[in-house]
C-alpha cells in the first residue's frame, strides 16, 4: 500500500512539473510574438474628446432622456466612429 502511494506521489509531482514547464514555455513564446508585433506595427492614433462632448457623444444623445435607448445611440455613434477609423489606417485610440 505504501509502495502504491509513493508510485502515485511520484506520479503527480511529475504531472505537476511537466504541467508548469509547458505553461512556462507558452508563455514566452506568446511574449516573443507580442514584441515582435509591437516593433513591426506603428502607431496610428487619434484622441477622441469626450470632455464637454467635443468629439463623442453628440449632444442630441446626450440630452435623451431614456437611459436605454440614450446609451444605445451612443454606442452606434461609438462602434461606427471606430469603425470609419480601423477603415482610414488608425490602430491606437485616445479618449480624454
Amino acid at each position: 500500500m505504501l509502495l502504491h502511494f509513493k508510485k502515485i506521489h511520484m506520479f503527480l509531482i511529475l504531472y505537476f512539473f511537466l504541467f508548469f514547464m509547458t505553461g512556462c514555455s507558452t508563455k514566452n513564446i506568446i511574449d516573443e510574438k507580442k514584441k515582435h508585433i509591437r516593433q513591426n506595427m506603428p502607431v496610428r492614433g487619434i484622441w477622441i474628446a469626450t470632455v464637454s462632448s467635443l468629439d463623442w457623444p453628440s449632444i442630441t444623445s446626450v440630452n435623451i432622456h431614456s437611459d436605454v435607448l440614450r446609451i444605445e445611440v451612443q454606442k452606434k455613434t461609438l462602434i461606427d466612429k471606430l469603425d470609419n477609423l480601423v477603415k482610414i489606417g488608425i490602430n491606437t485610440i485616445f479618449f480624454k
